[in-house]
């Protein structure tokens, strides 16, 4: 496999998506994917013509007998066990703040910012290019991985002496890294700080914007959303003092971080296939091959949440 899953687009690369799919199934999970529904979960907002291009290989292709799209900061809230409240998810290269309300994503009040995990590597890339000689992405993250974290002040760390950590390189080349660990991942919270000028004003000051317009425009659901904590979803979440400033900066709801923050969508998305079970209601969200053949690949859209 030679396929660039972060980068790939899939009109452009149908062959790709056809070998990917192909080799999860027969390769990674064993599944003849004609015998089973396909439940995707697909990022907010994702096009029109992105959901039919991937309904029509999965149907013409693979023969599946059917498939249902789930939204992914649906499936985060699923995880919970709750069917409303608001979810933040930080994916790769975006993050998206959503207030649901009984399965329902109120997409007027929603966010998707430009802005995610990839931001923080590149932080840390730019900040440390100085102290490797061959700066390269996946080291970069590794880097990031092994010694990054959220300071709760930011100014106040900027003028203390913080705690260096070291890294070693492959070649065997030790690197220190003082305050780049905290300077990286603050990109979250000022983009400006990385010259980030079209990735708005960070993920705070987005989930205030969420929920001023939330109480202004569905100010009968407000308070049913914001009754229960706001889950943060995505693997920068997992970042010592990640959970401490979000909770600092954000008073106008309660926030918790997923147990899981890396798979919280995947465990939702397990957890509506066994719903679909049992709720006829949801059952009617699957679009069977049947279906398809009769009224072609234009119909999901009318089954989507």
């Amino acid at each position: 496999m030679n396929v660039k899953i972060k980068e790939m687009d899939l009109f452009k690369n149908a062959d790709d998506f056809e070998r990917l799919f192909s080799h999860m199934c027969y390769n990674e999970i064993r599944v003849a994917p004609e015998e089973h529904i396909i439940l995707i979960l697909e990022k907010l907002f994702t096009s029109r013509k992105s959901r039919q291009f991937m309904t029509e290989i999965l149907f013409s292709t693979f023969d599946v007998p059917g498939i249902v799209y789930l939204p992914q900061e649906l499936g985060i809230l699923l995880a919970s066990r709750r069917t409303t409240g608001m979810v933040m998810n930080i994916g790769y290269g975006y993050t998206t703040i959503v207030p649901i309300w009984k399965l329902n994503i109120l997409r007027n009040c929603a966010v998707v910012l430009p802005l995610g995990g990839n931001d923080v590597v590149n932080g840390m890339l730019l900040l440390t290019k100085d102290k490797m000689e061959d700066v390269k992405y996946a080291i970069s993250e590794d880097m990031m991985k092994a010694t990054a974290y959220l300071a709760e002040d930011f100014k106040g760390a900027m003028r203390s002496k913080t705690e260096k950590k070291t890294y070693e390189l492959p070649d065997g080349q030790v690197v220190d890294v003082d305050k780049e660990r905290f300077m990286c991942a603050e990109v979250l919270f000022d983009p400006k700080l990385f010259s980030l000028e079209d990735c708005g004003e960070g993920i705070i000051t987005e989930v205030k914007r969420v929920l001023n317009l939330l109480s202004t425009t569905h100010p009968e659901c407000f308070e049913d959303i914001t009754r229960d904590p706001m889950i943060i979803s995505g693997a920068p979440a997992k970042l010592p003092g990640f959970s401490e400033r979000i909770k600092k900066e954000i008073t106008e709801v309660d926030v918790v971080v997923a147990k899981n923050p890396e798979t919280q969508a995947w465990g939702g998305g397990s957890h509506f296939a066994d719903m679909i079970q049992h709720y006829q209601f949801l059952e009617d969200m699957v679009l069977t091959k049947e279906e398809y053949d009769e009224f072609g690949p234009s119909i999901i859209h009318s089954k989507c949440l």
